[in-house]
C-alpha cells in the first residue's frame, strides 16, 4: 500500500510539478572521483583507508573513479624484483590495486617522489618498475598515469562532463636520470609540457579539468612553509618521532630556512615555482580547472584566483597545517578527498576521514563552480579572405642608438620591413588541410596540418620570442630574458628562403618553405588562439 501511495505521489509530481521532477534529475551524481594521496604505507598489515574505501563505497559502478595522487609506496619505490625489500614494497602496491580489482570502477596511480626514490640514484628505474608491474598485472581497469617515468599530459575522459589530465610534477623536480630528448616520451621538454597541456585544455572549454599530480600548487603544510612550535624545539622528531630532544633556538635554524627558502620538495624552492608559474598560466585559459595533489599528509582546500586547489595527502600519514591564505579548509587527518559531478552540471568537493560513517557524511563540503551547458557545434564561415595582406616580421625589435651600439644593429630593419605574402586558405589548399597538433622548440610555434591523403605539413610563426624553458630557473621573469630574446634581432628572419637554391644546387634534399599569412580562420580549432592572423613559414 506504502509503495503504492509513493509511486502516486511521484506521478502527481510529474504531472502538476513537470519542474520539480526536472530538477530532482539534475541533482543526481554522475560522477565521483576519490582522490587518495600518500597512500604507500601499511602497518599491522592494514591499510585503514584502503579499507575505509572497500566497506563504503561500490566499485562496481562505473562512475566511480579512483585515483592514487603519489608517493604509492614508502619509502623509496618499488625496488628490482628479487631484492630485499621487494615483497614488502609490491604488498603495498597491492593492497591499493585491491580496491578496483576485479570491478568495473577505474583506479589510476600517479607517481610521487618517493616513487622516484626521492630523486636518489636508480630514481628512474624505480618509477619505472612500479609502472612495469602494474602493467603486467593485466588489469584494464588499473593504469599508471604518466608511464614509463614520462612526464605527460595524460588525458582521459571521465563520463560525458570532466576531463582528467595527469602529470608526473617530480619529473620537473627530479635533477637527473629523468627521460628527456633522447626519449620516447610524447613530451620530451617543459615547453612540450606545456604546449600539450594547453592543447588539452583548449580543446574541452565546456568540461571540467580535473589536473592531477603528486605536488600541491598552494599549501599551508610542512611543504609550504609551516611548522609547528614542537618541530622548532624538538626538530629531531622530524627524523624519528620519538626523538624528543629539546633543541630550542638551534633547532629553529632548519624549520626557518626551509620556511624561507624551501629545498628542492617545498613550494618555496625556485624551481618548485617555476612548474607552478608556466603550469598556472594555461590553467588560467579555462573557466573550470581543479587541481589536485598530495604531498602535504593533510587535508585541505584552497581557491587562488577563481581556482580550486585540493591536496589530499593523508593516506597513510597525517602531519600539521594551518588555516592561511586562500584556505576554505585545513585537516590533520587520514583521509581523503572527492570531487562530485551531478547531471545538472555541479560540482563539489568533499572531504572524509575515518570517523565519516559512509559516504553521505564528509567532514567538511563545499560546492565549486557549476559547469556551463553543453556548448552546440556551430557551423561558423570561413572567409571570405583576401589573397594577399601586407605584414610584417616583428614590430617588437627596438632601434637606437645606445641600443644598436650596446646589442648591434644587426637585422633590427628587416624584421620590421612590410612584405606582401599569400594568404593561405585551410580549406582548399592541397585539398584542405586539418590541424593535428602544435609543436616548436624554446622559441618557434609550428603546427602540423595533414592533407586527405595523409600528407603533413608545418606552420611556422616567423616571429621568435624566448621561453622560459631556455633559460636557466633563477634567471627566468628578470630582465635577463628581455637581453635574450632581443639577440632574436641578430637572425635574419627570412633565412629560410635562402636555403633551397643552395640545396638544389647541391643536389641535397631540401623542403620548400614559403610565406604565408594565416587568417582568423575557425578551421584552426582549438588552435585558433595561437595562429589566427599570424605570419608563418609554410612547409
Amino acid at each position: 500500500m506504502n509503495r503504492f501511495l509513493l509511486i502516486l505521489f511521484v506521478f502527481f509530481l510529474q504531472q502538476f510539478f513537470p519542474a520539480f521532477a526536472q530538477d530532482t534529475s539534475k541533482l543526481r551524481v554522475v560522477q565521483r572521483i576519490f582522490l587518495v594521496g600518500d597512500a604507500g604505507e601499511i602497518k599491522n598489515n592494514k591499510q585503514p583507508v584502503c579499507d575505509w574505501l572497500k566497506q563504503h563505497v561500490d566499485w562496481n559502478d562505473s562512475s566511480n573513479t579512483l585515483i592514487y595522487l603519489g608517493d604509492n609506496i614508502y619509502p623509496r619505490g618499488l625496488p628490482v624484483e628479487g631484492s630485499k625489500s621487494y615483497a614488502a614494497a609490491k604488498a603495498i602496491l597491492d593492497y591499493q590495486v585491491s580496491v578496483v580489482q576485479g570491478k568495473n570502477a577505474k583506479a589510476y596511480f600517479v607517481p610521487g617522489n618517493h616513487d622516484w626514490k626521492e630523486g636518489k640514484t636508480g630514481a628512474l628505474a624505480q618509477v619505472r618498475n612500479q609502472w612495469d608491474y602494474i602493467s603486467k598485472l593485466g588489469l584494464t581497469n588499473v593504469q599508471v598515469l604518466p608511464g614509463n617515468g614520462c612526464p605527460g599530459p595524460v588525458q582521459v575522459q571521465a563520463g560525458e562532463k570532466v576531463v582528467i589530465v595527469f602529470m608526473d610534477s617530480q619529473w620537473w623536480l627530479q635533477q637527473a636520470e629523468k627521460p628527456g630528448v633522447e626519449s620516447d616520451c610524447d613530451c620530451k621538454t617543459e615547453d612540450e609540457i606545456v604546449t600539450s597541456l594547453k592543447d588539452i585544455i583548449s580543446a574541452y572549454p565546456d568540461k571540467l579539468i580535473l589536473l592531477t599530480m603528486h605536488h600541491p600548487f598552494y599549501t599551508h603544510g610542512k611543504h609550504g612553509g609551516y611548522f609547528t612550535l614542537k618541530q622548532h624545539i624538538f626538530p629531531l622528531t622530524e627524523a624519528s618521532p620519538g626523538l624528543y630532544i629539546p633543541l630550542p633556538v638551534i633547532g629553529s635554524l632548519y624549520p626557518l630556512t626551509r620556511g624561507v627558502f624551501g629545498n628542492i620538495q617545498d613550494t618555496k624552492h625556485p624551481q618548485y615555482k617555476n612548474m607552478i608559474r608556466q603550469v598556472e598560466e594555461v590553467m588560467k585559459l579555462h573557466p573550470n580547472v581543479i587541481h589536485a595533489a598530495g604531498h602535504d599528509h593533510n587535508l585541505q582546500l584552497l581557491i587562488h584566483d577563481s581556482i580550486s586547489y585540493i591536496v589530499s595527502g593523508s593516506g597513510a600519514k597525517a602531519t600539521q597545517v594551518k588555516k592561511g591564505k586562500s584556505s576554505l579548509f585545513a585537516e590533520e587527518e587520514k583521509g581523503f578527498a572527492v570531487v562530485e559531478i551531478t547531471a545538472g552540471g555541479k560540482v563539489a568537493v568533499k572531504f572524509y576521514t575515518l570517523a565519516s560513517g559512509d559516504i553521505q557524511q564528509p567532514v567538511y563540503a563545499s560546492a565549486l563552480n557549476d559547469l556551463p551547458a553543453p556548448q552546440k557545434e556551430m557551423a561558423e564561415a570561413a572567409g571570405p579572405f583576401p589573397d594577399s595582406v601586407t605584414v610584417f616580421a616583428s614590430g617588437k625589435f627596438k632601434s637606437g642608438s645606445g641600443r644598436n651600439f650596446f646589442l648591434g644593429k644587426n637585422y633590427r630593419e628587416e624584421w620590421k620591413t612590410p612584405v606582401r605574402v599569400a594568404v593561405i586558405n585551410l580549406g582548399k589548399e592541397y585539398g584542405g588541410l586539418k590541424p593535428l597538433k602544435t609543436g616548436g622548440g624554446h622559441q618557434t610555434k609550428s603546427l602540423r596540418l595533414e592533407d586527405p591523403t595523409g600528407k603533413q605539413y608545418v606552420l611556422r610563426i616567423v616571429e621568435k620570442s624566448v621561453t622560459d624553458a631556455a633559460l636557466p630557473p633563477e634567471l627566468r621573469g628578470t630582465v635577463v630574458k628581455d637581453l635574450v630574446s632581443d639577440g632574436v634581432s641578430a637572425s635574419y628572419p627570412f633565412a629560410a628562403l635562402s636555403v633551397p637554391p643552395f640545396a638544389e644546387t647541391a643536389g641535397v634534399p631540401h623542403a620548400k618553405p614559403k610565406l604565408v599569412y594565416v587568417p582568423d580562420d575557425p578551421r584552426l580549432g582549438k588552435f585558433r588562439s595561437d595562429f589566427a592572423n599570424a605570419f608563418c613559414l609554410f612547409e
